[in-house]
């Protein structure tokens, strides 16, 4: 018996091999492959996720309208006990913060928050301003006009100089040169939005005040056309929060310590002006 060995000549199977690339690669990502993976779960449709967000709100309002309802039944049970908050009209309140809205000959009118509401008598009027801001000691008055009546103002923390920068620069009217000057102080943290008001209206009373209790003062002060906002001669205040207290940049025209040398008048703008801006 014998054994024959063919030789089969073989072709290169390589050659028959025909290679394709991968349509996202060639084409890119279609629109019918987006399609499919929405069907597949594999991409979010926007059209699901809107409804499901509203379904969701609508849940919680369900919820919150639910244990609203079951907190009020649960305040008829007769046996409930609740937690009210109510004025004592024998208690001094103390340090509430009071805003003098008017000044009128025998009394004034103060505000907590906006709401005018605090009767203040004429023992206390050389002790506040209009537009100052002060912390009193107030008691509850029951049923009268205004529901609380001052008692007692406490004494204002003065402003800590801290810093001072003279001669600034000049400004010349005809012949006389002045120049500004800038001090810093620190006062206590305050809500420097209240403290300022809207467009600077708290800031333009207390001035305004001061001008009218003194004239011989706002004649150098100011001109008979000048706009408080506009005055040069009125001190500008710049508050920046510093967390724990507030700094405060005030500029103003150095005129006024040469002013402050003569024994016949005295203008302090970080106590007549800077200090009834915060209690």
């Amino acid at each position: 018996m014998s054994i024959e060995i063919y030789s089969i000549p073989m072709k290169d199977s390589r050659e028959d091999i025909k290679i394709q690339a991968n349509p996202w690669f060639k084409n890119g990502i279609e629109e019918s492959d987006i399609i499919l993976g929405k069907e597949l779960g594999l991409i979010e449709d926007s059209k699901d996720i809107d409804p499901f967000e509203e379904m969701i709100e609508i849940e919680e309002e369900y919820l919150e309208d639910l244990n609203d309802f079951l907190d009020e039944l649960e305040r008829l049970d007769p046996d409930y006990l609740t937690y009210a908050e109510c004025i004592d009209k024998k208690e001094f309140y103390e340090n509430i913060g009071v805003r003098i809205v008017k000044k009128f000959d025998n009394w004034a009118l103060g505000s907590i928050e906006g709401e005018k509401c605090v009767y203040i008598p004429h023992t206390l009027l050389d002790d506040i301003t209009t537009g100052a801001i002060y912390n009193m000691t107030l008691i509850y008055t029951e049923g009268q006009t205004n529901l609380w009546r001052a008692i007692f103002v406490f004494p204002k923390i003065s402003p800590v100089q801290v810093g001072c920068v003279s001669n600034l620069f000049d400004m010349i009217y005809g012949d006389v040169s002045e120049y500004i000057g800038m001090k810093t102080f620190h006062i206590p943290k305050i809500d420097i939005g209240k403290t300022i008001g809207k467009d600077g209206w708290v800031i333009d009373k207390i001035v305004k005040d001061y001008l009218y209790n003194n004239r011989d003062i706002g004649d150098l002060l100011m001109d008979d056309d000048d706009d408080i906002k506009d005055a040069s001669n009125i001190p500008q205040f710049n508050f920046i929060d510093k967390g724990e207290y507030t700094q405060v940049d005030m500029w103003y025209n150095t005129f006024i310590d040469k002013l402050n040398e003569c024994e016949f008048i005295s203008i302090i703008p970080e106590i007549e002006l800077l200090q009834k801006m915060y209690v």
